[in-house]
């Protein structure tokens, strides 16, 4: 089928695209890349078609190996199965990865979209450096019986090494070092600090990924498909999946019949002409996957001052209430709960001439052909967009910051005085500061919360309320970030991407810290480090940013602060 004609459309087994509006200039990009062979380039890996600068095309050359991790993937299955074996002797209960950003989230989708076989372990996500979050894991675990992935490319992500010192002293204290050591496993690149790390302190098994695989590229390398086998996913199916996904976007696939091609371009010139917010619909059980995607898309997409800007887990209004910034993207699961309603709402979208797209997956194993889906979209996009898909240049910004005050810290025995805060106990001062922000929102702009917070479906089902009212007083979108998860995905765009970011920093001072071993700072003051580095980044770029303090109960807090943001409003 002609992916253009008076209204664009396409469909494969389980994609259509419907872009209605200016289908003439993605035509005529979809052509212009045709012209250029542009397919069989990305399949031999020319770097050209994203940069001419040769340092850059060097850099890209090293992290183009995601297009192999699919059928290298499916060499590597006999070896993982294998170690998922092994574990499910030894009977251990509880399988607990410690991560961040890309080594994390594809683990956590896995483990809140998949059924768990009965006697397989439960799969556990830490990626918060909240001393209650922290905490939560390791009440809902029994120690002798956990099994915990140490995973990082880096091996030196701040976040991973706290959670590590912390899990690992509380084992080598209660069963000696060489029996904490066994109950440890790392998936990390082969030239990290992490591999040396698990030598020396005797861990089960080190799993070397590719290095020439980002992070958020990684789904479908060991740092996917371990954790997923050790709580019992079928792998093997998991990667014929997204084997079938390379052939429906292989070099010798038509452009016109290729489903990733055609989105990755779709939402390049959708963001050229200001309909950046990619909203994503779904059912609550495929929310995870939608997690995943955003960081795919905002760390990939934000630079250079461009950036398609994922909406996620937004509360669904009438259209009315929907600014014309928006590309649509609704993904089903035959007979999942919650599948959204297309007829009704296909009929408000073609009314509104707003872009869509329309996902249905067969069962949660397409999420493997979604992962390489959506990666190539994303690749592509970045080409239109004239922007490198695989660098992260802005997300150093927070880190760097967060180091020098911790620094600081450890100088000086405690923070440097927090003079941007608003005291949440200063009701006034906060509406009036509030009131100021809010008033700077303008058309196509959208509002990020970022919260320091322990995660919680409680935390984000109260902040919808606040979502729910920004929509229908201003039709502007919001997003909501867990730091510091969100320091590794959408805070490359919030600093590198268009200047149309709004952001609401929540900080909640803890009331019980917990020590992290062999460091002089605690995790409340990591976490806190963390947020005072990222408000000092996004200052430094001149976004526009107000940090809020909450303190004592975190959903009485949460509840005020929500009152105060609608009062706010007008």
């Amino acid at each position: 089928m002609n992916v253009i004609d008076k209204k664009a459309v396409f469909k494969n087994q389980f994609f259509s695209l419907e872009f209605k509006e200016c289908d003439i200039a993605l035509r005529l990009k979809i052509k212009e890349l045709e012209a250029k062979d542009f397919a069989k380039k990305l399949w031999s890996k020319d770097t050209n078609i994203w940069a001419e600068d040769k340092s850059v095309q060097l850099t890209i050359r090293n992290r183009l190996g995601w297009l192999d991790a699919p059928l290298i993937a499916k060499s590597l299955v006999p070896e993982i199965k294998e170690f998922a074996k092994d574990i499910l002797r030894e009977k251990f209960s509880y399988v607990v990865l410690l991560g961040m950003g890309g080594s994390s989230l594809a683990p956590d989708l896995f483990s809140k979209i998949f059924s768990r076989p009965k006697g397989y372990p439960e799969l556990i996500v830490l990626d918060s450096t909240d001393p209650a979050a922290v905490k939560q894991v390791l009440d809902s675990i029994n120690l002798s019986k956990s099994l915990f992935i140490i995973s990082s490319k880096s091996g030196s992500t701040i976040e991973t090494e706290s959670f590590y010192l912390y899990f690992y002293d509380l084992l080598k204290r209660k069963y000696g070092a060489e029996a904490a050591g066994e109950h440890f496993v790392a998936i990390t690149d082969p030239s990290s600090s992490l591999g040396k790390l698990a030598g020396e302190n005797g861990f089960r098994k080190v799993f070397l990924a590719p290095e020439d695989v980002g992070g958020r590229y990684s789904a479908l390398t060991y740092f996917g498909l371990v954790p997923a086998a050790l709580m019992g996913i079928d792998i093997e199916k998991l990667v014929e999946r997204a084997l079938k996904s390379v052939e429906e976007t292989g070099s010798d696939v038509l452009f016109a019949e290729n489903p990733a091609f055609i989105f990755g371009v779709a939402m390049a010139q959708a963001e050229k002409i200001g309909r950046n917010k990619l909203t994503l619909v779904s059912p609550p059980m495929l929310e995870p996957l939608s997690d995943w995607v955003e960081q795919l898309v905002a760390e990939s997409t934000g630079k250079r001052n461009k950036g398609v800007v994922p909406i996620v887990s937004e509360p669904e209004v009438p259209l009315a209430f929907y600014d014309k910034d928006r590309f649509f993207v609704f993904t089903k699961m035959r007979g999942a709960k919650g599948n959204p309603d297309r007829k009704r709402q296909k009929e408000l979208l073609e009314k509104g001439g707003y872009p869509s797209a329309d996902i249905e997956m067969n069962d949660p194993y397409d999420i493997g052909a979604l992962f390489f889906f959506w990666e190539m979209a994303t690749a592509v996009a970045g080409i239109c967009l004239a922007i490198d898909p695989f660098d992260e240049p802005n997300v150093s910004e927070s880190k760097l910051a967060t180091k020098s005050i911790l620094d600081g810290y450890t100088e000086k025995g405690k923070l440097k005085e927090d003079t941007y805060a608003c005291e949440l106990s200063n009701v006034s001062n906060v509406k009036s500061e509030l009131g100021k922000l809010l008033e700077t929102v303008e058309p196509g702009d959208y509002l990020a919360f970022m919260l320091f917070v322990e995660p919680s479906e409680r935390v984000k089902k109260e902040l919808n309320r606040a979502r729910m009212a920004l929509l229908k007083n201003k039709k502007t979108a919001s997003t909501i970030g867990f730091g510091p998860r969100f320091l590794h995905s959408t805070g490359q765009l919030h600093k590198g991407g268009p200047a149309s970011g709004v952001f609401i920093q929540l900080d909640h001072y803890s009331p019980k810290d917990l020590a992290i071993p062999g460091k002089p700072y605690s995790f409340e003051i990591l976490k806190r480090a963390q947020a005072l580095g990222d408000y000092e980044s996004l200052k430094n770029k001149g976004r526009r940013v107000i940090r809020i303090v909450l303190k004592g109960n975190l959903q009485t807090a949460l509840a005020q602060f929500t009152k105060i943001f609608i009062q706010a409003l007008g």
